[in-house]
């Protein structure tokens, strides 16, 4: 369901990603809401408005969240002793250490009516201490430090009917930043061979 980023009849200013998602929300955010969508994007999307569009509507979301745009969020969570959850996952090749940072109820921006959200960052890194992955992001699902049999997350697959269902349920508690991610953790899961890269 695209919503392409191009003028629009009646208006004088050129079409912008902003413009086109809040089009592309008010045809198809009621729908979406019935099927418990989550609303992924990059830090263009993390701003108050939009966020706060998609939670009338009520939609959640993940969406990225860089300390330059977010200088309040960001000075909020100084001087914290952040929670955070350390995760060692052999890759096949590398041991990989991931580690979570996370705090529940930060302001998204400056004011009294800031939305508040919850906050997480994820940074990879390999044994020799080289940083691969950095990010964080912001989303209303309440975060807490599950054990590492992801808990929550088995209690719900049971219980799904379909790949589709158990799909979703996947995505709708945990991050994955690409489509070999998910499938890559799926394959372990299942503790089956992953194929080797065939790119």
């Amino acid at each position: 369901m695209p919503e392409f980023v191009r003028p629009q009849d009646g208006h004088d200013k050129q079409d912008c990603e902003n413009a086109a998602a809040q089009r592309w929300l008010a045809q198809h955010g009621e729908r979406l809401s019935r099927l418990q969508v989550t609303v992924l994007g990059d830090d263009l999307y993390c701003h108050q408005l939009f966020c706060q569009q998609l939670v009338d509507h009520p939609l959640n979301f993940i969406l990225v969240c860089r300390p330059d745009s977010h200088p309040t969020l960001y000075d909020h969570l100084e001087g914290i002793d952040l929670p955070t959850l350390i995760v060692h996952r052999w890759t096949g090749k590398v041991d990989e250490t991931w580690t979570y940072r996370y705090l529940n109820d930060v302001p998204l921006r400056d004011g009294e009516d800031a939305l508040r959200v919850n906050w997480c960052e994820l940074t990879v890194s390999r044994p020799d201490g080289r940083v691969t992955y950095h990010n964080a992001f912001v989303t209303r699902y309440t975060l807490t430090v599950l054990d590492q049999k992801y808990k929550l997350l088995r209690a719900h697959l049971p219980t799904r009917k379909t790949f589709f269902e158990d799909l979703r349920a996947l995505t709708r508690y945990m991050y994955f930043d690409s489509w070999d991610h998910l499938l890559t953790f799926m394959l372990q899961g299942l503790e089956l061979e992953i194929p080797p890269n065939s790119n």
